[in-house]
Order: C-alpha cells, then structure tokens, then sequence
C-alpha cells in the first residue's frame, strides 16, 4: 500500500461459539504499528451463542516497510470462560 494513502476495507467476521452471551468490552487494534490501522465494527455489546458481528480494518501506512498490530475483541461471559479475548494478526507493507 502506498504510505498516506488508505487500503480498501478488509472484513473479519467474529463469532461467539462459546455456549453462554459473550459481553463485549472492546474491539480494538493494538500493536507496535497499531496507528497504521483503522477499524469499524458492528459489535453489540452483547453477543448471544452462535451470533456474529463484523469488524473493517483500513491500512494506512506511514512509513514504508512492514506494519504489525493485532485486532483484539475483548470481553466475559457467565460460563467457565471468565474473560475472553480474541486476536486476529494484521500485516500491512507499506511502499
């Protein structure tokens, strides 16, 4: 992607398979290049067994080379997974 200039959105769909409501605190990007990142998403903050929401990611290198961070959703639910925390790796190059 070239520096300063904006990806095209990329999608990543969560899904909550645990058997109880997952509480959603925070989806988030975060990382050593977590500001060469942008997201939206469509999270409620209550995300029933078997529903899904969606996340947008928008690389927007400012430098050129590679860009690491992760997008981190972050919640609890009442079962047996207190907190839960789910991490997707993006790479982005900027040129």
């Amino acid at each position: 992607q070239l520096v300063g200039s904006n990806s095209g959105p990329m999608q990543v769909t969560i899904t909550n398979v645990v058997p109880t409501t997952l509480t959603v605190k925070t989806v988030q990007i975060l990382g050593p290049n977590s500001s060469d990142f942008s997201e939206t998403n469509t999270c409620p903050a209550a995300l029933s067994t078997g529903q899904s929401c969606t996340a947008l990611v928008i690389f927007s290198p400012t430098v050129a080379g590679q860009r690491l961070a992760t997008l981190t959703l972050s919640g609890k639910d009442g079962g047996s997974y207190p907190k839960v925390t789910l991490t997707v790796n993006l790479t982005g190059t900027g040129e």
